[in-house]
């Protein structure tokens, strides 16, 4: 999966709760609160699906 997926899944998925972006070097996904500021780091993740599932399933544990 490209990078580019992995961005637009996760974004849709957390639509208004976290944002997901390419970090400068293009390396890696970094996530952040939906707050508008990209202060608040939650997620540095490897641009894999494998990387993003682990995310996914973390984050709904958390949730609960």
């Amino acid at each position: 999966m490209e990078q580019k997926e992995i961005l637009e899944k996760l974004n849709t998925k957390y639509k208004g709760e976290l944002i997901f972006e390419v970090t400068d070097d293009g390396g890696d996904i970094v996530g952040f609160i939906d707050d508008g500021t990209f202060n608040s780091v939650v997620a540095v993740i490897e641009p894999t699906i494998t990387e993003m599932n682990n995310l996914i399933t973390h984050i709904e544990r958390c949730k609960k």
